[in-house]
């Protein structure tokens, strides 16, 4: 809802402003997480549509500055008739990445290398025809024109989406947006469109293209053009984060049929016709009734379904399944960057059934089992409305069952419904029923969703209504049912099956979004006259008027516009149990219709004896009017919330009014872009025929041209609403105003439209202003020093939401004056495009001043600001590594697990210091995979130890997860837990005592936060691994690796806890020793030595040992104390050592440094071995 946007936008801001008066960086502890699986306590609804907004979040990847979601989402308007089902099933769609589509409209705008026409430009060329064929000709050559732009259409899941249309000018492709945006957009590609490059605002870089991109083959035609491109890559502003899309192809059918109903009256050759009151028939086939033509469809689309998702702590995988030649999405894995499973989400499907009880084409979603590392697995199911009597629509007649929206409504009679215009022309001709029918509409839809509880949330629908008191077939509609389905109640049982909550859904009569005139299903044109794209003149003959009135939509706008209704003021009833608690009422503005009535359009030309007003009997009964469709297409309009009233229930018997909330909106951006609509009209030349009792008069001239063209246009507007005040009054318990609050937002750059001020009028009569300057506000900068460098650099990379000069002012006196009461700059850093410094006001009471800010002389200058706060270093990745306050020592950021978490800050100490006590090493070592709580633990330990003015805290984190321990300066240490689904349960402190526990429960589910939470802890393991990467003719050495006690937890067992451990001495034990092994030629001999301890302490106590060393030629000499001595398990006298030496050399022993003694003899054992 609009509402809450705004909302949003306003705390977005003011949290900026806050943070910016903090530290440069600040560790913020885990939260419990309102993100949780299925949260459908309050399942959001669209009001202003009556749609369910459901979606499910299954998983968040989080990539360094990277986020994004992936989710399910359910489609609940109704069972559509040539809907395409997903590889999730019907109606459920996976929101996990993202697509730039187009509509492609008369030629693909990338295959037509000529610029268009405006409409003007034809419009002149006709009016000129008088007399010769000369203009004719030239518009007879004007064979490459694409009359109509293709329609871009671009949606990510994690937020951008946006409308748009191409241009070329000057050789480059240039993006125009239709709904207002902010992105930047590159088209890709020499010549053919190959994908695109958009930035949001926020810097973030989406790729479109680079993946296997999808596309269509014409049913007529047959030739692939594409259509889509999916979502590559996702990349950070500083380009160190990439979230990376795969995707494999597919080829999907899509079949659909259309009817349409064709009249044509020859003209030539003066064949006698009677037209009174709409009786005409098909001369030109002899026949007394009008031919009804009947086209099925199949569509081969070429399309993609992702397969995995990665990111710089693992990968996404999706696992896809073929049944009954569909594919299914069997599971969603999430694996960490050693390729360990760490949580797993199985889609279990099946097929809705026939009548004859076979199973259909149809998928449907049954069921989610959700399996975690530590937790129980959780399965969520789904239910549907469905009575496999009526079945789902597949095979000609089911899909001519539809109704007048698209819909399924059980028919399967011609799609061409009976007319009181046209009721002759249906002689012999079955009629068609486009009604909407509730029972076949809902078939499929969402019923239930059943928690792993057994509590559960339950759907009502209804059918949508409007206010026309028509319809397509032009019956009186009473009731107003329209297409499709709005929610009207929801409501959330237990265990027992009692309802514990509820929500009812009261609408107003719905508004359609289009007016539905008859007319918009039918077309006339004279001799094969149409909507073309290439210029031709067609001369065929006899000539003759062709009228043809179609099953749905005419072609040329059926893309735009689907027979949505939309209302205007909708009511929410809350109820706990049978208690109705309160409900509140929303109103929202009605849009302008997308569409006009088709006009006249000879704009040259007239016909004599035309009315006034033409009406639908005049249209088809044989007028003389000549009507092309004429569109006024506006994406960015749609219902927006203008107003919010809160009523409360005390009592059972008592409502009161406690909050009102009023929003205006206005139009930015309003422009208009024009195509051209270009229809021929042939008539006999040389005609002396005088038809006014016919169909037309046309100027009688021997020398009239044969060729002549009505022009018109069709107008694509771009724009945005945005909300201009937003009044709120809170009531009290006695019912009078308790405070008013007024927020007015201003707009100043209508290219980037983020508020330049936000203005905030509180019933004390202080009006407190918030003025804000982005990047795009600062203009002509052409100074070198930073701050002007990084405003620029900004605005280059369109980053271009984030406030550099954030102003707050009291306004007050009168005439109502600002005053400045603080102010605060942010230079960015041009490379790393992050906060170099921060400046603040000095001001010691509040001036009249504008801005703090100027642009002289190409250079921004700061006005009564003073630098607060430095960064002085940023590492490789461009994190923080060390900044410095006003009046403060500096302060070092320790980051580690690849630069994605700080583990460490030290105050009162300089990044110089902690290099000049831990190494560069170290610090790499700290970002390598294989970081461990106890490297990160010794690492701290030896900084606390040497930097002792240090105020030194850490943190110590588990990767996809979070952070696990938090140790203040003062050496306070906070322990956090975690389910399976990243969610925090429970805070301990350094003796393991519980301090905090957080549950999340389901409906119906009763769960006691009270409860000791039992936590297991795996045991210590190790495993010596053997490096096997070594290059060819060297042998790799034995290294151990170790899992650490209560380095993993479990909430379900303590055989679950030491599962996860064996999983990672498996998963990164042979990681660890190909990294910390030794290769070796093997070209030595290990030897094993055998003295006695009595002999060598009788014999003065020092044995030598002369040997040759592997892979040496000279003799050394070393005490038995520099080796590994080992006891014998039967003797305790005896000892043995293992030398490496070389291969065949002789090994002596001496007592003494030059007395040999003992063993004279060369030993040489395991000749083939290896010995490190």
């Amino acid at each position: 809802m609009k509402f809450r946007i705004f909302l949003l936008l306003l705390t977005s801001l003011i949290y900026k402003v806050s943070w910016s008066q903090e530290s440069f960086y600040k560790v913020i502890p885990p939260s419990p997480t309102a993100n949780s699986l299925l949260r459908l306590s309050d399942i959001p609804v669209d009001f202003s549509s009556g749609q369910a907004n459901l979606e499910v979040p299954l998983y968040t990847i989080k990539s360094g500055s990277l986020v994004h979601p992936i989710g399910l989402r359910f489609l609940s308007d109704g069972c559509k008739v040539d809907k395409n089902s997903s590889i999730l099933g019907q109606d459920w769609t996976l929101s996990a990445g993202g697509v730039l589509s187009r509509l492609i409209r008369d030629e693909p705008d990338d295959l037509v290398l000529a610029s268009r026409k405006t409409p003007n430009y034809y419009r002149n060329l006709i009016s000129q025809i008088k007399t010769g064929q000369s203009y004719v000709t030239e518009l007879n050559n004007e064979l490459n024109y694409d009359m109509a732009y293709d329609i871009f259409n671009y949606h990510v899941n994690s937020g951008i989406s946006s409308k748009f249309i191409v241009d070329k000018k000057s050789n480059k492709v240039l993006a125009k947006h239709l709904t207002s945006s902010s992105d930047s957009i590159s088209i890709t590609g020499t010549g053919a469109f190959d994908g695109a490059r958009i930035v949001s605002p926020e810097g973030l870089i989406y790729v479109f293209g680079a993946a296997p991109n999808s596309g269509y083959t014409e049913y007529k035609s047959g030739t692939m053009r594409p259509s889509s491109w999916w979502l590559a890559m996702v990349i950070s502003p500083n380009l160190q984060d990439t979230i990376s899309f795969s995707y494999k192809k597919q080829f999907q059918t899509v079949s659909s049929v259309s009817d349409q109903l064709i009249i044509r009256d020859e003209l030539e050759n003066f064949v006698s016709i009677t037209p009174s009151d709409g009786e005409l028939y098909d001369v030109l086939n002899n026949g007394s009734t009008p031919k009804l033509l009947s086209e099925s469809f199949s569509n081969i689309y070429e399309t993609c379904y992702l397969s995995e998702i990665k990111f710089k702590e693992g990968v996404v995988r999706f696992n896809v399944k073929n049944e009954n030649s569909i594919l299914i999405l069997e599971s969603m894995e999430i694996l960490d960057k050693s390729n360990s499973q760490f949580r797993k989400i199985d889609f279990n499907t099946s097929f809705f059934y026939r009548p004859d009880n076979t199973p259909s084409d149809f998928v449907k979603l049954d069921s989610i089992k959700i399996k975690s590392v530590g937790v129980k697995d959780e399965v969520y199911a789904f239910n549907y409305f469905y009575n496999k009597q009526l079945g789902l629509p597949t095979g000609n007649s089911k899909l001519r069952s539809k109704d007048w929206g698209g819909y399924y409504n059980g028919n399967s009679s011609s799609l061409i419904p009976s007319n009181p215009y046209v009721t002759t022309w249906y002689s012999g001709l079955p009629p068609g029923n486009r009604r909407p029918n509730l029972e076949y509409t809902k078939q499929g839809m969402l019923k239930q969703i059943i928690y792993p509880t057994k509590g559960s949330v339950n759907f009502i629908y209804g059918s949508n209504k409007y206010t026309q008191g028509y319809d397509f077939q032009q019956d009186i509609n009473p009731e107003g049912i329209a297409p499709g389905l709005r929610i009207e109640r929801i409501f959330h049982m237990d265990v027992q099956g009692d309802t514990v909550l509820s929500k009812i859904l009261e609408y107003s009569k719905g508004q359609l979004t289009m007016d539905y005139d008859i007319r918009y299903y039918a077309n006339q044109k004279y001799l094969h006259s149409s909507t073309i794209g290439s210029l031709k003149r067609i001369t065929l003959s006899p000539s003759y008027r062709e009228r043809i009135i179609y099953s749905d939509l005419m072609p040329q706008i059926s893309h735009f516009v689907s027979p949505g209704v939309n209302y205007g003021k909708v009511r929410e009833i809350r109820n706990n149990g049978a208690l109705r608690i309160g409900y509140t009422d929303y109103f929202f503005s009605p849009p302008s219709f997308i569409f006009v009535i088709p006009t006249i359009g000879v704009s040259s030309y007239s016909f004599s004896g035309d009315p006034a007003n033409a009406s639908p009997a005049a249209f088809y009964g044989g007028s003389s009017n000549f009507y092309n469709y004429k569109m006024k297409y506006k994406p960015y309009v749609n219902y927006n919330l203008t107003k919010k009233m809160i009523f409360e229930s005390p009592s059972p018997t008592s409502i009161k009014l406690k909050q009102v909330v009023d929003i205006n909106y206005q139009l930015f951006n309003n422009q208009i872009t024009y195509e051209t609509t270009v229809n021929q009209l042939n008539f006999i030349k040389n005609s002396n025929e005088d038809l006014n009792t016919g169909y037309f008069n046309m100027i009688s001239t021997s020398d009239m041209a044969t060729g002549i063209y009505a022009v018109d246009s069709v107008e694509l507007y771009s724009g945005a609403y945005k909300a201009i005040s937003e009044k709120t009054i809170n009531y009290s318990d006695v019912g009078v105003d308790s405070s008013i609050s007024n927020v007015l937002y201003e707009y100043s750059n209508p290219k980037y439209l983020f508020p330049s001020s936000i203005a905030v009028d509180r019933s004390d009569g202080r009006i407190h202003l918030q003025k804000l300057k982005y990047a795009f506000d600062f203009s002509n900068i052409t100074s070198l020093e930073p701050l002007s460098q990084g405003i620029l650099t900004l605005s280059k990379k369109n980053i271009v939401s984030i406030p550099i000069e954030t102003s707050s002012f009291i306004r007050k006196g009168n005439p109502l004056v600002n005053y400045l009461v603080t102010s605060e700059v942010d230079e960015y850093d041009a490379s790393s495009l992050l906060v170099k410094r921060k400046f603040k006001d000095i001001l010691t009471a509040p001036i009249i001043i504008p801005s703090t800010t100027t642009v002289t002389n190409g250079k921004v200058v700061l006005n009564y600001l003073e630098k607060v706060s430095e960064v002085i270093r940023y590492n490789l990745a461009f994190k923080i590594t060390e900044f410095k306050e006003k009046d403060q020592s500096s302060t070092t950021i320790l980051w580690g697990y690849r630069n994605q978490y700080p583990i460490a800050e030290l105050k009162n100490c300089t990044f110089a210091e902690v290099l000049n006590v831990i190494g560069q090493p170290t610090i790499d070592v700290l970002n390598t995979d294989l970081v461990t709580d106890e490297l990160i633990n010794n690492t701290i330990k030896t900084l606390r130890s040497a930097l002792t003015k240090a105020q030194v805290s850490t943190f110590i984190y588990k990767p996809l997860i979070g952070m696990t321990s938090r140790t203040d300066a003062n050496g306070y240490t906070e322990y956090y837990g975690y389910d399976g689904f990243g969610r925090l349960v429970y805070i301990k402190d350094f003796d393991g005592n519980l301090l905090k526990t957080f549950c999340y429960n389901y409906s119906g589910q009763q769960v006691d936060c009270f409860e000791e939470i039992k936590e297991y802890s795996n045991y210590e393991i190790f495993q010596m691994f053997t490096k096997n990467n070594c290059p060819v003719g060297q042998l790799g050495s034995p290294v151990e690796y170790r899992v650490s006690a209560g380095k993993y937890k479990s909430l379900v067992s303590q055989a679950d806890a030491q599962q996860q451990a064996q999983a990672d001495l498996q998963a990164n034990g042979q990681t660890f020793a190909n990294l910390n092994g030794e290769c070796k030629v093997p070209n030595c001999t290990r030897v094993k030595i055998s003295y006695l301890k009595s002999f060598v302490d009788n014999n003065g106590g020092n044995l030598y040992i002369g040997y040759i060393p592997c892979n040496s030629t000279t003799q050394q000499k070393r005490t038995v104390d520099n080796f590994t001595i080992e006891n014998d398990p039967y003797n305790s006298d005896k000892k043995y050592i293992y030398i490496c030496v070389t291969k065949n050399s002789s090994v002596n022993f001496y007592m003494g440094y030059d007395n040999q003694v003992w063993y004279p003899e060369t030993l040489t054992v395991n000749e083939d071995g290896v010995c490190f």
